[in-house]
């Protein structure tokens, strides 16, 4: 209890502290489009009062309850929605990351509300420094990246929102065990790379002395070929730490298969110790 309350109040503190969030690392996307917000739909999409359709980008959605995610999922959804929705009907400014709307109608972007100071308030950022979302990078524009990590190392340092539940908790990836449980689930994984092979095309990064049982991560030629020409190479990656976010698999163990390369992150060696988030 006095865990949830401290981390209570250390949400309370960020929520004020949002403005901060400095939007520079967005104006490599170009020239903003104007938008007025109508509505916020599930699963972060909002609907524009022009019927143009955005869906915050460099974000992980919450999992609801009814969707087999944690029912303190559905408290913090709420918060997420009374968030976007102070906003509607406020002229808002919308960065896209795509030209082209995926199969649903939406474009990804990032959106800045317009603040009293005119420094404006980075939306998607905001709700990783509440906690209440995860970083899922999908581009491999650097300043952006890091500047979404740094919102969410934020929330993840005060046990707040989704990182106050043991369900989000950072996994060593030795933990094979416990990750078995997660199949088909969001997850962050950290730990030393033991062994890195190619076959057929595809990298495997190993974790332990045998791949069958132990955690892997699958780098598939279309996202390893866009990773700097040296990371190609399987022993660029051999006795290295990392992180790495997506959906975790159950193939011979523990698989993880990242999106994009913003997606695997390397560490210091002495990184990779799992996180103990309130139960």
């Amino acid at each position: 209890m006095i865990r949830f309350l401290s981390a209570l109040l250390g949400w309370m503190a960020l929520a004020h502290m949002a403005n901060a969030q400095d939007i520079a690392p967005l104006k490599p996307l170009g020239p903003a489009l104007d938008m007025q917000l109508a509505r916020m739909e599930d699963g972060l999409a909002l609907v524009a009062k022009d019927g143009r359709r955005f869906v915050l980008a460099g974000l992980w959605p919450l999992r609801r309850s009814h969707e087999g995610g944690d029912i303190i999922e559905d408290g913090l959804a709420r918060m997420v929605k009374q968030r976007i929705e102070h906003h509607l009907d406020h002229r808002l400014q919308v960065y896209p990351m795509d030209q082209i709307p995926d199969r649903y109608g939406r474009i990804r972007a990032h959106l800045v509300a317009n603040t009293a100071d005119g420094k404006g308030l980075w939306i998607n950022a905001m709700l990783l420094q509440q906690g209440l979302a995860r970083a899922f990078p999908l581009n491999d524009i650097q300043m952006l990246t890091d500047a979404l990590y740094a919102a969410e190392a934020t929330a993840r340092a005060q046990n707040i929102g989704v990182w106050a539940s043991a369900r989000n908790a950072l996994y060593a990836a030795d933990d094979e065990a416990v990750m078995a449980q997660k199949a088909g689930e969001f997850a962050i994984v950290a730990g030393p790379i033991r062994s890195a092979t190619k076959v057929d095309g595809t990298v495997y990064l190993n974790f332990g002395d045998d791949w069958r049982t132990d955690f892997t991560i699958r780098l598939l030629w279309p996202i390893r070929r866009t990773f700097p020409k040296e990371h190609r190479d399987p022993s660029w990656w051999a006795h290295k730490t990392v992180e790495v976010r997506g959906v975790l698999e159950d193939f011979n163990g523990p698989l993880m298969t990242p999106l994009a390369p913003a997606q695997i992150r390397i560490l210091p060696a002495s990184s990779a110790q799992k996180s103990d988030p309130a139960p």
